[in-house]
């Protein structure tokens, strides 16, 4: 794997692709928070797979951008771009899966899911004895397992 990784003066992350990048982000917070990544294909048959979840609680108010872009003269390129969102009380979550693609010699997806853990959850599980806090931390282990290696954001 092969990726350069630098903030800039406005907050964004930009990761420079030159041969393989798998990586998986994590964003877990309960305070307001504002990220923006790039993740740039600097080279002909390059490839992507970006994962990043996001876990809102609370009140916080979190807006996510991120891009993926493949120039003109990098062909044969492959990226998947996936991000989760999982939230908590009144939280609030603006993100963006987008693609910047400037030729057609690439094969290229996004997603975007969405998960609140709500009180019905919450009740089913204080049926089998186990508290709200307890609940709550039970449900969002099952997504952080999957990210144990994830960068932190």
């Amino acid at each position: 794997m092969t990726q350069r990784a630098e903030a800039n003066p406005t907050g964004t992350l930009t990761v420079s692709i030159a041969n393989t990048l798998r990586q998986q982000y994590l964003l877990d917070t309960d305070v307001d928070r504002h990220v923006n990544l790039c993740f740039l294909h600097q080279c002909a048959q390059t490839s992507s797979d970006i994962s990043i979840l996001i876990i809102a609680r609370a009140d916080a108010i979190v807006n996510l951008s991120a891009t993926v872009s493949i120039p003109a003269n990098t062909p044969d390129c492959r990226t998947n771009l996936r991000i989760q969102v999982i939230t908590m009380g009144n939280a609030i979550v603006t993100a963006s899966p987008d693609l910047e693609i400037a030729n057609n010699q690439v094969v290229a997806s996004h997603s975007l899911s969405t998960i609140h853990l709500s009180n019905a959850e919450l009740l089913y599980l204080a049926s089998r004895g186990i508290n709200n806090q307890q609940a709550r931390e039970l449900l969002i282990e099952t997504y952080l397992d999957r990210f144990s290696q994830a960068v932190r954001l």
